[in-house]
């Protein structure tokens, strides 16, 4: 996980619903979603479940997993149980839109 985050910065972004343009870094190896309380990104949304999906670290990069009993997980616009994310990728949680954003991080130069 260092390497790839010595290379990326991901971050997790919303995109439409409540709190658009808040950004979430990614520095985690599973990082929960949902209404809360005990995940790491909450939003206060009556259409998420307290914990609805996890972004999990995998070797190569990030995927989204699916957690709530209800409700379902959209990845550009296709309705799955766990997807690996690429960038600019956009999943949808209730009615909560967010966007996987990958940028590669330049190397200090002296």
């Amino acid at each position: 996980m260092a390497e790839f985050l010595g290379e990326f910065r991901a971050a997790l972004t919303v995109v439409s619903g409540q709190a658009p343009g808040m950004e979430h870094v990614l520095d985690q190896p599973r990082v929960l979603l949902g209404r809360g309380p005990g995940v790491d990104l909450a939003l206060e949304d009556p259409s998420l479940e307290r914990v609805h999906a996890a972004l999990e670290f995998h070797g190569s990069g990030y995927g989204v997993r699916h957690l709530a009993e209800e409700g379902d997980l959209v990845v550009n616009g296709a309705s799955v149980a766990w997807c690996e994310l690429k960038d600019e990728d956009r999943f949808q949680l209730g009615t909560v839109v967010f966007a996987y954003l990958l940028e590669a991080r330049r190397p200090l130069t002296l």
